[in-house]
């Protein structure tokens, strides 16, 4: 095992399932011997049986004893997958876990009394890998007065900051945004529902066929309405600061919305338009300096979301986050791995400004192998 405070060099897995709930993302990155020098040796997507999925999205309903075998089969199910991910693969010093997002409710911007709950216990984890686990990495910004989130734009910065100016949008089940700007500005926010709604209403209008609009082929088909998409702007935009996560983006959300006899395609284009209008006015919000808008996530792979993206924002240059040899479905696993290199430096992963946390944090907790 490496020295865990302030290595010259480490090699850690970084682990990420994000408010889809649809599978959970590896990537293993060398960092070192450099400050700023990294690497991604290996990537993965692993993706969740459906029956598991669905134990992730009903888990609010669950009463405690369910709660707490859920907490612990979430431990077992990433411990199968980083074994089979590992098999002939280099041993990390570190694995960053950031666990399943049960419940995310943060107070106001820069008081305290929010809290958070993500599912999969690292101290499980650590025991079944022999490894060192870092995991539960919003509490302590959120026990400061901060949000618990944005925590990947300080990865961002130390990431691809030497590529700057630009924007980092990921869409996932909620869409985030990272500004990088020329002189160091660092900008960190949560826009909205991005795949959220939509991958619900393919569920239900598919009858649970297909469980996410894949190709962009069923909005590509539709037509949006312009009311609806108004009126579900208004409904979602987020208060300034305000981070976000999936809860009260269901199916009693979009029904207030979507009536009865809307058709699937027509319901998908309504909800790719809300997602598009909400970056927009994000970003016309900011007075960052940026001509480049790159993107990650499982919205990266949508051809029509691409395609209204950079009908939407005419004045900036609308690419995929590979263009800088990122892949996009690596970012945030990437990113918490990142985060984790700064936990062994002793250095602050949130950035205050962003979270409304008092001050700056080293986050995580560690566990170690029994």
């Amino acid at each position: 095992m490496i020295q865990l405070s302030r290595p010259q060099e480490a090699r850690i897995l970084g682990l990420m399932s994000g408010t889809s709930c649809d599978g959970l993302d590896l990537a293993l990155v060398r960092f070192g011997p450099g400050p700023g020098d990294w690497e991604m040796e290996a990537f993965q997507e692993s993706v969740y049986p459906k029956d598991f999925r669905q134990q992730l999205l009903q888990a609010e309903a669950l009463q405690l004893p369910g709660l707490s075998a859920l907490h612990a089969l979430i431990a077992d199910e990433s411990a199968e997958r980083i074994r089979d991910f590992l098999n002939h693969r280099a041993t990390p010093d570190l694995v960053v876990s950031h666990g399943q997002t049960l419940w995310h409710a943060p107070a106001a911007f820069g008081e305290r009394g929010g809290h958070t709950l993500q599912l999969g216990d690292g101290d499980r984890l650590s025991a079944l890998l022999d490894l060192p686990v870092l995991w539960n990495l919003r509490s302590a910004d959120m026990a400061l007065g901060g949000q618990g989130a944005p925590l990947v734009p300080v990865a961002d910065q130390f990431l691809l900051g030497r590529h700057a100016p630009l924007w980092l949008l990921n869409i996932g089940g909620i869409s985030n945004l990272t500004g990088l700007g020329p002189d160091g500005e660092l900008l960190g926010l949560d826009v909205g529902p991005g795949n959220c709604l939509l991958d619900r209403w393919v569920e239900y209008r598919t009858q649970g066929r297909e469980s996410c609009d894949r190709d962009g082929v069923f909005s590509a088909a539709g037509c949006p309405d312009g009311a609806v998409v108004a009126a579900m702007v208004e409904a979602c935009r987020p208060e300034p600061g305000r981070s976000l996560a999936r809860e009260g983006f269901d199916l009693p959300f979009l029904h207030r919305f979507l009536s009865p006899d809307c058709s699937l395609e027509d319901g998908a284009a309504t909800l790719v338009s809300v997602t598009v209008q909400l970056i927009r006015e994000a970003i016309e919000r900011e007075s960052l300096a940026a001509n480049r808008l790159l993107l990650a996530g499982g919205g990266e792979r949508n051809p029509s979301l691409m395609l209204c993206l950079t009908v939407a924002l005419p004045d900036l240059e609308v690419s995929s986050l590979a263009t800088l040899g990122l892949p996009p479905e690596a970012r945030e696993a990437v990113c918490f791995a990142a985060l984790g290199w700064l936990y062994l430096q002793g250095k602050a992963a949130n950035d205050p400004t962003q979270t409304g946390a008092s001050r700056p944090l080293r986050l995580g907790s560690l566990a170690l192998p029994l």
